[in-house]
């Protein structure tokens, strides 16, 4: 993409509005489409969310909402234990939420945190 492509400047203003919506944001490299998005909380929390989005400049049928999501993922990733750390076991994570040009795994309704995490990367990158 050339600079006078608006894609730079959506992706900035979508990552803007995720850190006001207090996510921690991690865009790919300047041209990629990928977007992270965490929640840490605090450091004494057990687990945290994190999430992947494949956003493109325009909208297509095979996105979430017919919109700019082609690619979503939301995890739940549990700290680890002492145990995990000293004998490099990873950590359990549990996938809530994948789409990948249609829904493959949607539990949603079963953690609400992932559930709001969901709908503002929606309405934002959408």
């Amino acid at each position: 993409m050339t600079e006078a492509d608006p894609w730079p400047a959506y992706r900035s203003r979508c990552v803007a509005r995720l850190v006001e919506a207090g996510y921690s944001v991690e865009p790919a490299g300047r041209r990629s489409h990928w977007i992270e998005v965490a929640t840490f909380g605090s450091p004494r929390s057990e687990s945290f969310l994190a999430a992947g989005a494949l956003v493109f400049q325009d909208p297509s049928e095979f996105g979430i909402e017919r919109g700019r999501i082609s690619k979503l993922w939301i995890t739940r990733y549990f700290r680890p234990t002492c145990r995990e750390l000293y004998f490099k076991e990873s950590a359990a994570s549990h996938v809530l939420y994948n789409f990948d040009r249609g829904p493959d795994i949607d539990l949603l309704d079963t953690d609400k945190a992932a559930a709001k995490m969901y709908r503002t990367l929606v309405d934002i990158l959408n």
